[in-house]
């Protein structure tokens, strides 16, 4: 360097030793007359390096940045009103931005599942923000229903790309690499254990991100995760003592005051369902709401109800309705006996 007419900046200067082997990695060095302490990690080209080049560090500094934007990007976004979920998302996408930094270089360290899950967790924040979804969601239910990638195909498919940029087609390479993160999604959907009502819901996760109309919501996002104010949720979330429906005890009670229908024995012979998100659709309480809502957009079922969502935007609207509906008497009900202040 100094035949070059160069010199260091001793005070900006860092060293880190990169060895897997188990020996003292603190060493004291001379750099031009000075004494270095070398590092455990050095940032470079904004990417922070550790020893052993496993990217834990650097992970971990990427998430705290992103974990703070979605925060304060959430301030933004209430559960009713403020930006729709399109805008939400686009708001979202600078974390993704934090986040997937330098991921051409580190994307193999997501294989650990240590990794993936410190990395998963902003990512989870920001998309319940985006759906409006209750924070007890799962991460691969919120992700499907906001629309929202893994963060760790997303890196994967950064690093296939980079490793194809000496093919001349970048357009068609890229084409190519997300319709293979989508197979990827698809396939983890599809043995995933956790969300397996929305997964009942919603079969195919590229038909569904890819939509071309529809907006879900507060009201919405519950009845496709099922949390929300069902009383088998509020009870696991300690809101209710009991999670039986609360309509059909009315009606059970309403039968058993009537004294010729109790001598029928028509009353104990009415089953008390677990109101779940399920019994919510079947629930006798909403067969009117229910059967004007078939008239218009023809039978529905929890297996085809998102189908029929997709066809046409006059269906989604309908649906919406009917969702938003139920669940806002439900809401406005949430004081009745049996629910814990």
């Amino acid at each position: 360097m100094g035949s070059r007419s160069l010199s260091l900046a001793i005070q900006k200067t860092e060293i880190v030793l990169l060895t897997r082997k188990r020996i003292d990695r603190n060493i004291q060095m001379l750099v031009d007359g000075q004494s270095i302490i070398t590092s455990d990690v050095i940032k470079y080209l904004g990417v922070m390096l550790d020893v052993k080049l496993s990217f834990w560090a650097h992970i971990c500094k990427a998430a705290d940045r992103a974990a703070a934007v979605v925060g304060r990007l959430g301030r933004l976004m209430a559960n009713i009103g403020g930006p729709s979920p399109s805008k939400r998302r686009l708001l979202m996408r600078t974390t993704d931005a934090i986040l997937l930094y330098g991921a051409e270089v580190w994307a193999d360290a997501l294989k650990f599942q240590k990794y993936r899950t410190r990395i998963e967790s902003v990512q989870r924040r920001g998309a319940l923000r985006i759906c409006s979804g209750y924070r007890t969601v799962s991460a691969p239910a919120v992700q499907v229903v906001a629309g929202v990638t893994p963060i760790d195909l997303l890196a994967d498919e950064r690093r296939r790309i980079h490793l194809r940029k000496a093919e001349n087609a970048p357009t068609v390479v890229k084409k190519e690499e997300r319709e293979e993160t989508m197979r990827r999604w698809q396939n983890r959907w599809r043995s995933e254990s956790r969300g397996r009502w929305t997964a009942r819901l919603i079969h195919g996760v590229k038909e569904w991100t890819e939509r071309v109309h529809g907006e879900v919501n507060y009201y919405l996002t519950q009845f496709l995760t099922g949390h929300g104010y069902f009383w088998s949720f509020l009870k696991k979330i300690g809101r209710t003592t009991d999670s039986r429906c609360l309509y059909c005890q009315q009606q059970r009670d309403r039968i058993t005051d009537d004294e010729q229908q109790d001598q029928d024995g028509v009353a104990e012979g009415l089953e008390i369902e677990e109101d779940d998100v399920y019994h919510t659709h079947m629930c006798p309480r909403w067969e009117r709401m229910r059967s004007s809502l078939i008239d218009e957009v023809g039978e529905l079922q929890p297996e085809t109800i998102v189908n029929k969502m997709m066809e046409t935007k006059e269906n989604w609207d309908a649906i919406n309705t009917y969702v938003m509906a139920v669940l806002k008497e439900k809401e406005r009900n949430r004081d009745w006996e049996g629910l814990t202040s």
